[in-house]
């Protein structure tokens, strides 16, 4: 095996991994950083295969750009409440429907 061999596979499993990442991770950061990762490792196969200035392009605008447009994003929209506390306001929401029906059968 020669080196550029050696490096396709070890970029292949660290792209694939970084992908999984993508897949797997709950917190939308932490997809987003992995999905930066990935670009790179898209940006190290252009550049083993030569292709120099495609490999600036997909760091510059795609792993630049777009992935700190994406961040931006989701820290805007992100909400104060942590995942426990927003299934404990959805549980009391539906809890509420249930008893408001159940209140005014007794009522009447």
């Amino acid at each position: 095996m020669t080196v550029v061999q050696i490096s396709f596979f070890v970029l292949a499993v660290a792209s694939v991994a970084s992908a999984l990442g993508v897949i797997t991770f709950k917190n939308a950061v932490h997809c987003a950083l992995s999905l930066i990762l990935t670009l790179l490792f898209l940006a190290l196969f252009y550049l083993q295969l030569g292709a120099m200035f495609i490999a600036v392009v997909q760091i510059l605008i795609y792993a630049g750009a777009i992935m700190v447009l994406f961040l931006f994003v989701v820290t805007m929209l992100a909400s104060e409440a942590s995942d426990t506390q927003l299934a404990d306001r959805i549980g009391a929401c539906a809890g509420r429907r249930l008893e408001l029906p159940a209140l005014y059968w007794n009522v009447h």
